[in-house]
């Protein structure tokens, strides 16, 4: 889906990473970490086309369409929120305008009025309004709010109307920059849901590892000047999930499960010489305690007996 190859990017002086080479797959989904600075928002930009890189290339399907979520995909805030989240299909969208144009012409062209309801059909056109309306309120965003002004939300809302956008348009590719930012925990559920039933290739920030541990099929751990990555059955990341079939999987815990135990039970059976002895003497306990197996040392009686005498009597009625 999408390549790259040998990919390298610095300001000035600084190097982010150099030479990462790897391949994302379709159907696949990424989760990209690394601390602040190591330049995830950066690799997101370059695979976006959003900016240059210093090195190397990424190359992918010709035709390819790619999600990116932005800060600035809307107009004006006088747009309404449904029409917002509509502009992410951006070939329908388009195409609904034009429709609408040609339907208050006086003489349209019957020619071009055709063309357009071919479009539409070809892309599923018709069910856009329905389709942008159910992930807006999966989002969060209340029905009676779909046709109102995008200015009546407050800036967190508004980011969802932009996520929204992004999750309507079909792409072939989704490039989320912090996409749980702002969500509730009832819209990450809905997210994860969604992405779970995405068939093209994502990539994700998010320093919500649980998040990503639902998401992502493997990691990529952004480090300063390079990428750790390792292949495992054409991905890559620092944390992937297992392959293997269930049943090698438990076989392999419990053989792994049992060596554990095994070494335990030989390191707790040595004994040490000449290291200072840490068990308590026969004067100094009086017994194990039976929740925690610890020796338990009592308090002298006089101590006891103090601590009697400041305790306040009750008043007796």
């Amino acid at each position: 889906m999408i390549g790259i190859a040998n990919l390298s990017k610095g300001f000035g002086p600084q190097t982010l990473f150099e030479k990462v080479s790897l391949q994302l797959n379709a159907a696949c989904r990424y989760g990209l970490v690394g601390a602040n600075g190591s330049g995830k928002t950066t690799f997101l930009k370059i695979l976006a086309g959003d900016e240059q890189s210093s090195g190397g290339e990424v190359a992918m399907p010709k035709h390819a369409r790619v999600g990116v979520l932005r800060q600035d995909r809307f107009e004006s805030d006088d747009q309404l929120i449904l029409d917002v989240a509509m502009m992410g299909d951006e070939v329908v969208h388009r195409a609904l305008r034009e429709q609408d144009e040609l339907a208050t012409q006086d003489s349209p062209d019957p020619m071009r009025i055709g063309e357009v309801d071919d479009i539409l059909n070809a892309h599923d056109g018709y069910s856009l309004e329905a389709r942008a309306a159910q992930v807006l309120m999966g989002l969060g965003i209340a029905e009676e709010q779909l046709r109102q002004p995008l200015r009546t939300l407050s800036g967190g809302y508004k980011l969802r109307v932009l996520l929204a956008q992004v999750l309507v348009s079909r792409s072939d590719a989704l490039l989320l920059d912090e996409p749980t930012n702002h969500l509730d925990i009832l819209s990450i559920a809905w997210l994860e849901r969604f992405l779970a039933g995405y068939k093209g290739c994502v990539v994700v920030i998010s320093h919500d590892h649980r998040f990503l541990d639902n998401v992502a099929h493997s990691r990529c751990r952004l480090r300063h000047r390079y990428a750790i990555h390792r292949q495992l059955c054409g991905v890559f990341g620092a944390k992937s999930r297992d392959p293997r079939p269930q049943g090698n999987r438990d076989s392999q815990g419990r053989k792994s499960h049992r060596r554990k135990e095994s070494l335990r039970r030989s390191l707790s059976s040595q004994s040490y010489q000449g290291a200072p002895s840490t068990k308590p003497s026969q004067a100094d306990r009086a017994d194990r305690d039976p929740a925690s197996g610890a020796f338990v040392t009592p308090l002298p009686q006089v101590q006891v007996r103090h601590l009697a005498a400041e305790r306040p009597r009750r008043a007796r009625h």
